[in-house]
């Protein structure tokens, strides 16, 4: 004998989560008591600063004495500050540039990975400044430690190695 499906209710269609089992009370603690360390760290971390920061803008207030309230006497005064605008015209500059070279350094990247005539010369032209830094230090490095380097000549001038004693 065949039977047909028992027709489910709308209510109990949306007791029911995405994986087919019943959202209960005791399911919905357990979910709570998994997000309890982030939400905990959440507040500690991020909601607390923000709010105190927010806070300590509209007071005078050093480590020593309590904050004092001045309202927005600290915003005027920032107003007025030229470093305060310079650090914002170069953060600025920073928000809208660095992203920029990140794009254009991934599209490099694309290009170098692709296969196209010539690429083997481009992948040379690439990378041999980056070979070549690394070859340039050894070598300055290198001739600094020689025994008529640069090192050891002023350690001779200062009266700290004789010739040949190293």
């Amino acid at each position: 004998m065949t039977t047909t499906p028992r027709r489910v209710s709308r209510r109990e269609q949306h007791r029911v989560g995405g994986t087919g089992a019943k959202v209960t009370a005791r399911n919905t603690l357990i979910a709570y008591a998994f997000l309890l360390p982030f939400l905990i760290l959440l507040v500690v971390y991020h909601t607390w600063p923000v709010i105190f920061g927010t806070y300590l803008a509209f007071t005078k207030y050093n480590i020593i004495s309590p904050p004092q309230w001045v309202g927005l006497d600290n915003f005027k005064e920032l107003w007025q500050d030229e470093q305060f605008w310079s650090g914002l015209t170069n953060s600025l500059k920073y928000i809208l540039i660095v992203p920029v070279i990140q794009i254009l350094a991934l599209l490099v990247a694309l290009l170098v990975n692709r296969p196209m005539k010539g690429i083997g010369f481009f992948r040379t032209a690439f990378y041999v400044p980056v070979v070549t830094s690394f070859a340039v230090v050894g070598l300055i490095w290198n001739w600094m430690y020689q025994q008529d380097g640069a090192v050891n000549t002023i350690l001779r001038m200062i009266g700290l190695s004789q010739k040949g004693s190293f």
